[in-house]
Parts: C-alpha cells; structure tokens; sequence
C-alpha cells in the first residue's frame, strides 16, 4: 500500500490535467465551428491560392497544405485566408494543386463571415471533428481522473 499512497496524486492529476488541457484547447474551436454555420455569407473572389509543404511531425514525409486568399466585400474590401477552421492537409502535390483549381473555379465564392468581427471569415463553416475527436479524448482522461480518485481511496481506506 506505501507504493500506492506514493502514486496517489499523479495518478490522478496526470490523467485529469492532461483531459482538462485537451478541453481548454479543443473546446474554443468547436464553440467557433458551431457558431459558423450561423453565419451570414457574401460573395466574394479567390485572389491566390499557394500550395505549400509541411513537414509532419515525427515522420520522414510532407503533406501539403492549401492557402487560398479571397476577398470579400463587407462594411469595406477584406481578405481572408481560411477554407475551414484548420488548413485542409493533401498527401500528395497533386492533390493540393487539383483543389486550388477546384477552388479558384468556384462560381459563386461563397464567404461565410463572422458578424461581430468581418474580419475572421471562411469558405466551409463547421465543426472541426478532430477537435471532436480530441474532446471526447478530454473527457475520458477527465473520467479517468476522476475514477482514479475513488480507486486509490477505496484501496487506501477499503470499508470495514
């Protein structure tokens, strides 16, 4: 029982601290991808598009990452650069280079724009389901936390 009264804590700050910065980070951007399908949108015109190479981390190869600027007009011209709420990833040049064709030969461009601030805008509102996905990761580890809580007790203090 020593060994378990030693583990006691970071068995369950670990696990809980990790589950609630998963939260903290994940929750903003699913609060904002909800919120965008509400908002209002206008037409607008792709100005650029850059396909460029990122490096994946702990791998030996590069995905491709799709920028397009596009203008809109809304209280005054504005630029914005999102297609979502994060960059779409390719696995391959060519796939990236095919959908900034596809972008640039949307007619209309629909802009989607953020009413109490026209400045953040985007071209494919939603949720963000990776931040889904790491939410409900949150969660669990919050839940496992919290089970650890009353396991190490329940071990440390077993009922009479």
């Amino acid at each position: 029982m020593m060994v378990l009264e030693g583990l006691r804590w970071p068995m369950i700050l670990v696990p809980l601290l990790a589950g609630l910065w998963l939260l903290y980070t994940e929750l903003p951007p699913i609060w904002e991808g909800w919120k965008s399908g509400t908002w209002p949108s206008v037409e607008g015109r792709v100005v650029d598009t850059s396909v460029r190479p990122v490096r994946r981390p702990k791998t030996r190869y590069d995905v491709y990452v799709l920028t397009p600027r596009y203008s809109y007009e809304v209280n005054g011209k504005r630029e914005g650069s999102r297609i979502r709420m994060f960059d779409p990833w390719f696995s391959t040049r060519e796939e990236a280079e095919n959908a900034a064709k596809e972008l640039r030969a949307r007619r209309p461009l629909r802009v989607f724009y953020n009413a109490g601030n026209p400045d953040r805008s985007l071209l494919e509102p939603g949720i963000p389901y990776g931040s889904v996905l790491f939410a409900v990761v949150g969660v669990a580890l919050c839940g496992v936390g919290i089970w650890a809580k009353f396991w190490v007790d329940g071990r440390l203090n077993p009922a009479p």
